[in-house]
This record gives structure tokens, sequence and C-alpha cells, in this order.
């Protein structure tokens, strides 16, 4: 087995984007896993008084993370394009996040679009300028 200082400057950059885009599948899979088990109300048979409670202390996520991946995993199941922007990284789960309490089916498309690649700082702003 090779270690990545063997590996070519091309070589370490092919796996590395193509680490980043398992990674976005993954955390995309994990957000829809967390959107049903909110939705089937599962966090209540851990014992746990909300889905934030089950992600904190059963799943043990920071509680930031805890509250951007309920939040996206909520939007997404009445907005299913989200999940398509974050498995193709065009969100980050940041700027999903961001979006979350704004999207509806009417406005998703020029919300997601808007987003595409964005920095946190400019969806903030784009956010803003909206208000």
């Amino acid at each position: 087995m090779s270690t990545l200082g063997d590996l070519s400057h091309d070589q370490l950059l092919k796996q590395l984007h193509d680490l980043i885009l398992r990674d976005h599948a993954l955390e995309t899979e994990l957000i829809v896993h967390i959107g049903e088990v909110d939705a089937r109300r599962l966090y209540l048979e851990q014992a746990c008084p909300s889905m934030f409670h089950y992600c904190v202390h059963v799943l043990h996520f920071a509680e930031g993370v805890a509250y951007k991946r309920i939040a996206v995993a909520r939007a997404a199941r009445k907005v299913p394009e989200l999940l398509a922007a974050l498995r193709q990284g065009d969100l980050h789960l940041t700027a999903a996040s961001l979006l979350a309490p704004h999207l509806d089916r009417a406005c998703a498309a020029e919300w997601l679009a808007a987003a595409h690649h964005k920095t946190t700082r400019q969806i903030k702003q784009w956010i803003a300028d909206r208000k």
C-alpha cells in the first residue's frame, strides 16, 4: 500500500477530488436519513424529546452541525432540489442551512441558483438584500 507521499501531484489531486465527491454523496444521504427519522419522530423511541437532542446526545453531533443538518433535512423534504444541489457540491451545508428557512417550491430554483458555489458571506448578503 502506497502512502500519500508516493503519489504524483496529479494522483493526489484526483484522489482528493474523488473524496470530495464521496463526501457530498454521503452528507446528502445522511441528511435524507435525518429527515426520515425526524418525520417518523423515531427520536421519541430513543427517549429523546427532540430531533436536536437525539442528534447531539445519541449521534454525538456538535450542536451547530446538528442544527444545520436538521434544518436542511426539513427543508429538503419540502424542496427536494436542495438534495441535488448538496449531492452535486453546488451548495455546502452552511449555505443550505442559511437558505432552508426561506425555501419553498415557488422560490427554490431562484434561491438555489443564487447560492450556487457562493461563500457563506455572499449568501448572507444575498439573503439580507431580499429582506
